[in-house]
């Protein structure tokens, strides 16, 4: 009798605002195959470099998400990132998210997403990203950021 042998995919991900690769060290320990990553300060670029042999051997790291064409990028299951919070935190200005501002970077990884289609997303942010915020032009009430991100 010949047993029966399952074959599993591994899933594949990739990382925006990548940082010193601390959730795709989680995400490689738990099965995942990084592909890429997109980090745009040296220091954590350098780190990534250093753990990549060990950690995520397939990753092709990129610098700047704004540089990033859709086409340069491996499609993948799972897209994961921390985009800025330096305009949406407490410790701000809480601007919120608006193109021009660091937390607007939102806006490029979604680019990224809608291009890519992944399977699922994972995010991370501060609380205060579902905080409605004023608009800083008339004083007016302005949603949260949370609801831009998913919209």
């Amino acid at each position: 009798m010949i047993g029966r042998v399952t074959v599993k995919k591994q899933l594949t991900a990739g990382s925006v605002f990548s940082g010193v690769g601390m959730i795709d060290l989680a995400m490689s320990l738990a099965g995942f195959d990084i592909r890429w990553q997109i980090e745009i300060e040296d220091y954590p670029r350098k780190v990534l470099e250093k753990h990549r042999e060990q950690f995520w051997r397939n990753s092709t790291i990129f610098t700047d998400v704004r540089d990033v064409a859709s086409a340069e990028l491996e499609a993948v299951d799972v897209i994961f990132g921390g985009f800025p919070c330096t305009n949406i935190s407490t410790a701000g200005k809480r601007e919120g998210i608006r193109d021009g501002t660091q937390s607007g970077l939102w806006f490029e990884l979604a680019r990224l997403i809608r291009d890519l289609r992944p399977r699922a997303v994972l995010l991370e942010n501060v609380a205060r990203i579902t905080s409605q915020g004023k608009d800083e032009t008339d004083g007016r009430p302005r949603p949260a950021d949370l609801s831009v991100v998913i919209d």
